[in-house]
């Protein structure tokens, strides 16, 4: 058996489904100039990152999702979770998407969020930010010495013990950062024959069933997606980190987990053990 863990981002207002959500992001479209979606869910380079993280086949994650900019209330909330990733002595934080719409912005989450939580920050990029303004965010804070990965250029990292793969973007908008179903199906072909516990990273949940799942969102429905639902029982989950719908953010149901909104003062930290994983919410 092999054991995944999947994380996946958040979207600060929640959907209400796929069709809501589509009206939704039109109203949050991003910045001029990214007129077309970004396909960040391409998998384009296959090549592992080697980096050690963890040891005697642990890893501790912080993860968190949501900031969507700078607003003084979400920058405390930033500090306060990255201390207590630090308190814990996690191997790295997931930083899940949805930092900001600029480059200042982006670049202002991951600063505040490497320098609290005194651990590697490995960014993945959810549906709002232009692809330009992403790519240069993370380089011009590595350049500044802050240590952070670019989970859209580096779709696998291999910690040693267990792999981290990302699936950034959010499918159903019309602009920004997007990925489609055969972009999943890249992501479990680039897996297959790895014999590590992994880690999967994506922005978007699984659709769930019924009101108790963790894309249940306002207008009582479950907006995530069907493709990411097949993907997670794929790759058979240990367990699976979602946001997204704010609205369930600290829910879990079996080993899927919504981490919530730094917005909302939400993150998690999961702990992978032996190819298996337990988690607390942190509010």
């Amino acid at each position: 058996m092999r054991w995944v863990l999947v994380v996946v981002g958040a979207l600060a207002m929640g959907c209400r489904s796929t069709e809501a959500a589509a009206t939704t992001h039109e109203k949050h479209a991003a910045p001029s100039g990214q007129t077309t979606p970004w396909s960040c869910g391409a998998v384009h380079d296959a090549a592992p990152l080697v980096r050690p993280l963890g040891h005697g086949g642990r890893l501790k994650l912080g993860a968190v999702a949501d900031t969507n900019g700078t607003a003084a209330g979400t920058m405390a909330n930033l500090s306060r979770l990255g201390g207590v990733f630090a308190e814990e002595h996690v191997d790295a934080v997931l930083a899940l998407g949805d930092l900001g719409r600029t480059e200042d912005e982006i670049a202002a989450v991951l600063t505040a969020l490497g320098r609290s939580a005194h651990a590697p920050v490995l960014a993945l990029a959810g549906e709002r930010a232009p692809e330009n303004a992403f790519h240069a965010a993370v380089k011009r804070v590595h350049d500044a010495g802050i240590d952070v990965v670019d989970l859209v250029d580096k779709r696998l990292v291999d910690t040693g013990d267990v792999d981290i793969v990302s699936v950034p973007g959010y499918p159903f908008s019309e602009k920004g950062c997007h990925y489609r179903a055969a972009d999943l199906d890249g992501v479990a072909r680039m897996m297959s024959g790895r014999a590590h516990p992994r880690v999967v990273a994506a922005h978007t949940p699984p659709r769930g069933h019924g009101a108790d799942a963790i894309d249940w969102a306002l207008g009582d429905v479950n907006a995530g997606d069907a493709a990411m639902a097949a993907l997670v029982e794929r790759l058979e989950p240990a367990a699976a980190l979602f946001a997204h719908v704010d609205e369930a953010g600290g829910r879990a149901t079996g080993e899927e987990i919504n981490v919530g909104a730094v917005e909302r003062g939400m993150g998690v930290i999961v702990d992978v053990d032996g190819g298996r994983a337990r988690h607390r919410v942190l509010r």
